[in-house]
This record gives C-alpha cells, structure tokens and sequence, in this order.
C-alpha cells in the first residue's frame, strides 16, 4: 500500500516537473531605433524567455550595431531586461532595465555632440 502512494506521488511529480517545462514563455519587443532624434528601424521580435536573443542593424556611415537582450519575468508585472549593446561609432552599454508588461524602457549612448542614439523597447507577453 504504502509502495503503491510513492509510486502515485512520484507520477504526480514528474507530471507537475513535465507540465512546468512544456510551458514556455514567449515575449513579443517592439524597438524604436533613432539617431539625434530621427527614427532610423523598427524591429520587432519574438523571443523566449530567458533566452538570449540577439539582432544585428547596419545603416550608413558606420551607423550599425548588435544588441543581445535577455528578458525575465519578476514580480508585481513587471520585466527585467538584460541588454549588451556593441557599436564601434556609438560605444558599447549593458544596461539592466525594470519595466512594466507593454510599458517603454529606453536607454541612449554616443558621443555627445556628435551622435547620440537612442533605443526603445517594449516588452509584451506574446
């Protein structure tokens, strides 16, 4: 008897384990991408939660750069977002930013006056 309940509970905790790791959480992020003001792309992706994604953007005179962005839920709705930023004309950022689910977080980096760029991303469960 007492054979047969560990058997049931260890069913129920692997079918618990099995269904925890079947769900998977997707975000859909939306970036706005502007140099000195202008909006220069719009991407948007779909990424899994933390998972590293990462995306490449070339535009002329230099003005490309790859971002990596790691996203995690936390607590009260809200969103962390782990960014590392290269660019070799705007300089490198690895910002950590706490938003809300479809609220905006936004960091800039450059060279100031020259250049500053400015990015954007909203973060939305998918």
């Amino acid at each position: 008897m007492i054979s047969r309940s560990i058997r049931a509970a260890a069913f129920v905790v692997v079918a618990l384990l099995s269904a925890q790791t079947l769900a998977t959480d997707f975000f859909r992020v939306d970036f706005e991408v502007k140099v000195n003001g202008e909006r220069i792309a719009n991407p948007t992706i779909t990424t899994k939660e933390r998972s590293p994604t990462k995306m490449t953007l070339s535009g002329p005179n230099g003005e490309g750069y790859e971002l990596s962005l790691l996203i995690e839920s936390m607590p009260s709705d809200q969103i962390k977002l782990a960014v590392d930023f290269q660019s070799e004309k705007f300089g490198n950022a690895s910002p950590v930013l706490i938003t809300r689910s479809g609220q905006p977080a936004i960091f800039s980096t450059g060279k100031l006056p020259d250049k500053l760029l400015e990015i954007k991303i909203v973060a939305s469960p998918n």
